[in-house]
């Protein structure tokens, strides 16, 4: 599918036409202005930077456990075509957002504290981890990084190094 414009609200137009409607002297309807985005990435672009890899990890889990393929799949899916520019940041938990049910994650093993138990979303730190190791091969600044949400919680042992 080719890239296309967006568009945004125009709030200062919006502003200015709203006024006038609320203050009685426009008309009883308006139309909403918009400001037309052009997409920063295109498919000549993707094409370019898919012929240049910058970075390069492995690692390995069992494809038999489904529930942590799922969770490791759906993690992977929602990085996957990110296209960072210089002086951006990319945030691995803002682009996957929230492990939960309602996004399709289930539960698989998770290390919490050092001890193995279940989780909704076992699985995506291989996702992170794997990704990590990738941007710091490919030598890249390195601005954040933290445990989940003060758990401790950490890579379930099947991710190694190869």
């Amino acid at each position: 599918m080719a890239e296309q414009p967006g568009y945004r609200l125009d709030r200062a137009g919006f502003t200015h036409l709203f006024h006038i409607y609320f203050y009685g002297s426009g008309t009883s309807s308006m139309e909403v202005p918009l400001k037309l985005i052009y997409p920063k990435v295109d498919s000549e672009l993707l094409a370019y930077l898919r012929e240049k890899p910058i970075g390069h990890y492995v690692t390995y889990f069992n494809a038999g456990n489904k529930n942590r393929s799922r969770n490791i799949a759906l993690a992977a899916k929602a990085i996957n075509n990110q296209v960072v520019f210089p002086n951006e940041t990319f945030s691995f938990n803002q682009i996957v957002g929230q492990r939960n049910e309602k996004k399709g994650y289930v539960r698989a093993p998770v290390i919490v504290r050092g001890e193995l138990s279940e989780g909704i979303g076992g699985g995506i730190c291989q996702v992170s981890s794997t990704l990590f190791n990738a941007v710091d091969r490919a030598g890249l600044l390195i601005v954040k990084r933290y445990s989940t949400a003060g758990t401790s919680r950490t890579c379930f042992p099947d991710a190694t190094r190869p």
